[in-house]
């Protein structure tokens, strides 16, 4: 037996248009309230943002061995610029507007979110769901 990869052609399309990602508390498991849209791991969006990093990371580091704080930075620019968007984002009683920038600092001061848009986001199956 066969697999026809067409069978899952439409996974390259929903990537594109992303996947809502509904945050939950970390201790508690409900529901925040807060929905953020993530493109998936094989989206143009994410391996644009991946390729602009590891180009930065060529140009600038010949030679040189990367840090763990220069990894977990690429690993956030990498996810923030494959968000799309966002919904419900507050942090000290602000409404938070989306931009990439936005999603850089919320990733990083709130890893805990950073974690779930990733889980989410590199679920290739969460792309299939009808």
């Amino acid at each position: 037996m066969s697999f026809d990869l067409s069978s899952i052609d439409a996974l390259t399309a929903t990537q594109e248009d992303g996947v809502e990602v509904h945050i939950v508390h970390p201790a508690t498991g409900e529901d925040t309230g807060i929905v953020i849209r993530v493109a998936g791991p094989d989206s143009q969006r994410r391996r644009v943002v991946q390729k602009r990093v590891t180009d930065q990371r060529l140009k600038r580091r010949r030679n040189k061995p990367l840090t763990s704080d220069e990894l977990e930075d690429e690993a956030l620019r990498v996810a923030a610029g494959a968000t799309i968007s966002w919904a419900g984002v507050r942090d000290n009683g602000v409404d938070l507007e989306f931009s990439t920038d936005a999603a850089i600092a919320l990733y990083r001061k709130h890893r805990w979110v950073y974690e779930q848009v990733e889980a989410d986001g590199n679920d290739r199956a969460a792309f299939l769901k009808s």
